[in-house]
């Protein structure tokens, strides 16, 4: 949504993008401050260990890891970098 009315508001002026992307960032770290619970990114369990991560019981379940990981990494980087741009 911030590409996009940020994309938008750049036909209008640089200024106004700006601010009101500002504005709107402000907005949300206002909301995460006060609205979130502190316990929240807390373990409830002991963390688990890089060899329990990545098993040699079953390596196709690595690979598919793997292949997820080169999958949603890609397209972050699509969203992230050349997109706006292309905008």
């Amino acid at each position: 949504l911030g590409y996009f009315a940020g994309g938008a508001l750049l036909m209008v002026s640089f200024d106004i993008a700006l601010v009101s992307m500002i504005c709107l960032i402000f907005c949300a770290m206002t909301w995460a401050i006060i609205g979130l619970d502190a316990n929240l990114g807390t373990a409830k369990k002991e963390n688990a260990r890089f060899s329990a991560v990545f098993t040699r019981k079953n390596p196709n379940l690595n690979i598919l890891s793997v292949a997820r990981l080169f999958l949603f990494a890609s397209r972050d980087f699509w969203f992230e970098v050349p997109l706006p741009y292309y905008l």
